[in-house]
């Protein structure tokens, strides 16, 4: 027996995996896959992003480039990097939007009421628009050169908050 088919006989041994659920261990990541598809994986975000109640928030978005009418809509999440808002007009990934936001517990009570926190920001994606063509959408958002003052704001409501699933 050569050496070519004793490497190949090896190699088939070692990709042989049964269709059994599979424990893969990679970094201390423990995954496991079933069939083929993983079912237990770490979340990758950098930062902690929390779930609000959208009864308690409100958003205001402009399109930096069409001249479309503010949009208003409700907070779904916050991270100190992102925002994802549901509004009734779908805007496109790339878009540069300014935002204006007011979530209940988000920074200093005053006495007319909750601060308003104005950001510019990026749209990165429409989620459900297949699901649900005549909205409303799920759009998500990234922040775009956040005042340390708001991200330190924005981090400690996170910190206090429950995760988003």
């Amino acid at each position: 027996m050569s050496v070519f088919t004793k490497l190949a006989a090896a190699t088939r041994r070692t990709l042989a995996v049964s269709a059994s659920a599979v424990t893969v261990s990679a970094a201390s990541n423990p995954a496991k896959v079933a069939s083929g598809a993983v079912t237990d994986f770490k979340d990758r975000r950098r930062r902690r992003r929390v779930r609000v109640p959208s009864m308690y928030t409100s958003v205001v978005v402009r399109s930096l480039q069409h001249g479309h009418e503010p949009l208003e809509g409700h907070v779904l999440n916050l991270s100190e990097t992102g925002i994802s808002i549901q509004v009734d007009e779908l805007l496109s990934p790339g878009d540069a939007v300014a935002l204006e936001f007011t979530i209940a517990g988000l920074g200093m009570m005053r006495a007319e009421g909750w601060p308003t926190f104005v950001l510019g920001a990026e749209v990165i994606r429409a989620d459900d628009v297949d699901d649900a063509p005549q909205g409303p959408y799920k759009i998500a958002l990234r922040f775009e050169r956040v005042p340390t003052i708001v991200q330190a704001q924005i981090a400690r409501f996170t910190m206090n908050a429950s995760v988003a699933k």
